[in-house]
């Protein structure tokens, strides 16, 4: 009401076992009481083996208190991005370096967890459309997981690493120095455009004009969506 920013979670950088706290961005949603809940990570590192380790928090920001609280579920680096939200069947989803995992939404137990030992570093956001999970490795990975179980649905190595990526009419798109196109049920690329100077960011879609917009180098582009 006031546009002052105030702290509403804090974790004492006490050096805990050596280790350093560092609190990273929150997913959010609304209960069904309607207390908003923050979903957020405490991503540990010492200067010595085992270096990293990580807690999860849900925090009820309305009641200002903790949910639940995962301790130490993974010695890995954690990803930096927030966590994915599936509040219709109650579920929240984390990635670390190489593994996801899925935990009751509301209490915090595991369901499932997948650790890919072989596609490189989890680089980017996973996605949820329908029942799959979608994300990017940095070696080139185009994966999806099935959102209920964990197993892999298909893995396909397009090249490059994803920073950015969303679904649209059963296409998956992302921007990696050049846009990307892919089919969201297999994987398989559909569509490259490659710019002068690449492209960062994400595509905006005009759905009346039938284009999207996406930032390069030195550029704003409008593209024609691709058919196929």
């Amino acid at each position: 009401s006031d546009g002052v920013w105030r702290p509403v979670f804090t974790t004492k950088h006490d050096g805990y076992n050596d280790y350093d706290s560092n609190l990273l961005p929150p997913a959010t949603y609304v209960d069904a009481s309607g207390d908003t809940i923050l979903i957020f990570q405490d991503r540990r590192y010492r200067d010595y083996e085992p270096r990293d380790y990580t807690d999860w928090y849900a925090y009820n920001l309305s009641t200002k208190t903790v949910v639940w609280k995962l301790g130490n579920i993974s010695p890995e680096i954690s990803n930096t991005s927030p966590a994915v939200i599936d509040e219709v069947n109650n579920r929240v989803y984390f990635v670390t370096r190489y593994t996801v995992y899925c935990h009751d939404l509301t209490s915090g137990d595991k369901i499932w967890k997948h650790t890919f030992d072989d596609r490189g570093v989890l680089g980017a956001t996973f996605i949820l459309h329908e029942d799959k999970l979608i994300g990017k490795s940095d070696q080139g990975y185009l994966m999806a997981l099935d959102a209920d179980t964990g197993s892999i649905l298909y893995s396909v190595n397009q090249g490059g690493c994803c920073h950015s990526q969303m679904v649209r009419d059963n296409r998956i798109y992302y921007v990696d120095r050049d846009i990307w196109v892919s089919d969201v049920n297999t994987g398989q690329l559909t569509w490259r455009y490659n710019g002068y100077g690449g492209f960062s960011g994400f595509p905006v879609f005009d759905e009346e004009k039938d284009l999207m917009y996406v930032t390069g180098s030195y550029y704003l582009y409008a593209i024609e969506i691709p058919k196929y």
